[in-house]
């Protein structure tokens, strides 16, 4: 998958380019403070003290979660995946 980086406001969010879904997100903790807090779909995945390492972190995170995903996928029964899908 493709993703990028989408700035607003407050928040850095990680997302696939072609769906637009959100994986990721970064935000400072506090306007006076220069901490970051980020995030895996959903889940917490700890503080940083920059941006920069707060985005290192969650790209490292979700290239794991995708290279992950995809050993399954290949050496899993295309039955057991379909059916939990389903669910």
């Amino acid at each position: 998958m493709k993703y990028e980086w989408t700035e607003r406001s407050v928040c850095y969010y990680y997302n696939e380019q072609q769906t637009g879904k959100i994986v990721g997100t970064l935000a400072r903790m506090g306007m006076a403070d220069n901490t970051w807090i980020a995030r895996i779909n959903g889940d917490y995945l700890g503080e940083y003290i920059s941006e920069l390492q707060g985005k290192k972190a969650i790209e490292k995170k979700v290239k794991q979660i995708d290279d992950e995903t995809e050993i399954i996928r290949k050496t899993m029964p295309k039955a057991i995946l379909r059916k939990a899908q389903e669910k």
